[in-house]
């Protein structure tokens, strides 16, 4: 599984940041308002982290989400998130790829999703 996640600029504190989940890996790229800024490779040493991500996006049914989340204004000054999951099925040859974008709306389950990834990352001295 890989799975990235991105958190976008606003006009106020908002902490900007890429991250990406490659198996055991943690690639975090801190930009304004983080913990860490600058590029950093984690390994996470074992899958855990991994499989918690998977076993949420399954829980909160990422790949029945809509492709935009959004409150529709012209402008808006708040979070916004781009979520990116591409699951590969080796006995199939398939690959899954969802891709999610919020700007200042989420479904409940994402929202509580963006919380715990974010202090995933804090807990990590990152955010």
């Amino acid at each position: 599984m890989h799975f990235s996640w991105e958190a976008n600029p606003c006009l106020g504190s908002c902490a900007v940041y890429k991250a990406s989940l490659n198996g055991d890996s943690l690639h975090f790229e801190g930009t304004r308002n983080t913990g860490f800024l600058g590029d950093t490779t984690i390994s996470m040493g074992n899958f855990t982290f991994s499989d918690s991500v998977r076993a949420k996006l399954i829980r909160i049914k990422f790949f029945e989400l809509d492709s935009l989340y959004s409150l529709g204004a012209a402008t808006y000054d708040g979070p916004s998130h781009f979520y990116q999951a591409d699951f590969v099925k080796p006995s199939r040859n398939k690959i899954w790829c969802k891709k999610v974008k919020t700007i200042g709306n989420a479904p409940a389950g994402l929202h509580e999703f963006q919380k715990w990834l974010d202090q995933q990352l804090a807990d990590m001295r990152l955010l």
